[in-house]
């Protein structure tokens, strides 16, 4: 059962990274370009992500991240030394999946969705909000990647 502990930590090691490293990539490099000129950057954001765009990738990697953490918490409940730290770094990926259906969605669909000739003011705002509720979701995955390292320390003094 330890090896099986350490094989699915591994992996949320991963697939979590992978979700704190784009989220981190798409605030620093999107973020900052979405805001930049509004109408003119939302445009051109626009025409860069067609046909692909970052939600792509978070579709994916996000509910697999939180289903190997899901997965991490079951295989290490029988660790008592381990298993509130799993059911940490769950619960704070969950508040990050959070912030992504209910503030980036929706502004990811103001700002990229439907007819481009939108208020610049409004889009303006979007992006802004996008950009701070971004590092918000950054905070808690970094929360969320320490709370697991503190599980694999757990796991490992046994």
């Amino acid at each position: 059962m330890h090896f099986v502990s350490q094989l699915v930590l591994r992996i949320d090691f991963l697939l979590l990274g992978g979700v704190l490293g784009a989220s981190a990539l798409d605030g620093a490099v999107n973020g900052r370009n979405y805001g930049a000129d509004v109408p003119d950057s939302i445009a051109r954001a626009r025409a860069y992500m067609n046909p692909a765009n970052p939600g792509h990738y978070f579709r994916r990697m996000a509910p697999a991240s939180a289903l190997a953490l899901v997965v991490g918490a079951v295989v290490c409940w029988p660790f008592p030394a381990v298993r509130w730290w799993m059911v940490g770094a769950l619960a704070t990926m969950a508040s990050a999946d959070l912030i992504t259906v209910t503030i980036h969605l929706p502004r990811n669909a103001l700002m990229f969705a439907g007819s481009p000739d939108k208020d610049p003011a409004l889009l303006s705002r979007a992006a802004r909000e996008w950009t701070r509720w971004n590092w918000a979701r950054v905070a808690l995955l970094v929360v969320s990647m320490s709370l697991l390292v503190q599980a694999a320390f757990a796991l490992a003094a046994g």
